[in-house]
């Protein structure tokens, strides 16, 4: 990995991988899904880092302000970036409540783990073969924000989607 690129790369592809894991009939499929869920959050607040550390020294100065006065700081641009969208939120509890073991130690009460959908979707032509199954089954994990509950991939879609703009914007992409 060698620029923001890269890490959105990286992370559209873990997107990809967490949709792909739904519709697998492995027996530990969701523990394949929660695996590309927790490294698509990681990934995710992590190039909040990679742009902080990307931008020049008058972006930073403007990113980082918060409400108190005093130097710009890294913190205060992760609180702007999360003000800004909600689901970076989502990504850092995400990220960060694997990494401690305590059942009921949350950063941010309102995000919690939710469940998991069962579904099945149609089978798409050119794929499915003589003697398949005209559906397969699905598993689809889900996170609450405290408001909605939400398939992972696509809290991580939305924050991708963010932060290529963002990135876009100030000129950080190559």
């Amino acid at each position: 990995m060698k620029s923001i690129n890269d890490m959105l790369l990286k992370l559209d592809w873990e997107i990809s991988q967490l949709q792909r894991s739904y519709i697998s009939n492995a027996v530990d499929s969701l523990s394949t899904s929660s695996y590309f869920a927790i490294n698509g959050a990681l990934t995710a607040f992590h190039i909040c880092e990679w742009i902080w550390h990307s931008g020049n020294e008058s972006q930073r100065a403007i990113w980082g302000k918060g409400q108190k006065v005093g130097e710009p700081t890294k913190t205060n641009f992760q609180l702007n970036l999360r003000d800004a969208c909600p689901n970076l939120t989502v990504c850092r509890e995400i990220a960060n409540s694997f990494k401690h073991y305590a059942p009921d130690r949350h950063t941010d009460d309102a995000v919690k783990p939710a469940s998991v959908w069962f579904t099945s979707f149609p089978a798409r032509a050119g794929i499915a073969r003589a003697g398949d199954a005209l559906n397969s089954p699905a598993a689809v994990v889900m996170i609450s924000n405290g408001v909605d509950t939400l398939p992972v991939a696509h809290v991580l879609s939305v924050v991708h989607g963010y932060l290529e703009d963002f990135c876009e914007k100030h000129g950080l992409l190559g």
